[in-house]
């Protein structure tokens, strides 16, 4: 009984097709994510200017009093953070109506039960 044999060079095109489309994906797959981002670079820049302006005047000042940084703090969500981004944070404001994990596990759970259960 023979076997038929699987000639190697013909296998080396292949084979060279092969490195080049994993070569392309692993780069695609690298830039990707950073052609995704939709802020321009330079939006964050404001705010650091500004905790850098106040770690600089903090520098200067000594260690503030408990009552400069209760006033501070109660200005926005912490000291270093202040108000930045308040609006995107996650509150029981803005997730009435979102189901939390416990509810969704359940859903799931119901689902697989009537797929199983005759």
């Amino acid at each position: 009984m023979k076997f038929p044999s699987i000639n190697v060079s013909n296998l080396r095109p292949l084979r060279f097709l092969m490195v080049a489309l994993l070569c392309a994906f692993l780069w695609i797959g690298y830039a990707i994510p950073s052609l995704a981002a939709v802020s321009s670079p330079s939006k964050g820049e404001d705010a650091l200017k500004q905790i850098q302006k106040d770690s600089e005047q903090v520098l200067r000042g000594g260690p503030p009093s408990l009552k400069d940084v209760q006033a501070k703090t109660n200005e926005g969500l912490n000291v270093v953070q202040g108000d930045a981004d308040k609006e995107k944070m996650k509150n029981p404001g803005n997730t009435q109506n979102s189901t939390d994990v416990e509810e969704k596990i359940t859903e799931g759970m119901d689902k697989i039960r009537d797929i199983f259960t005759p």
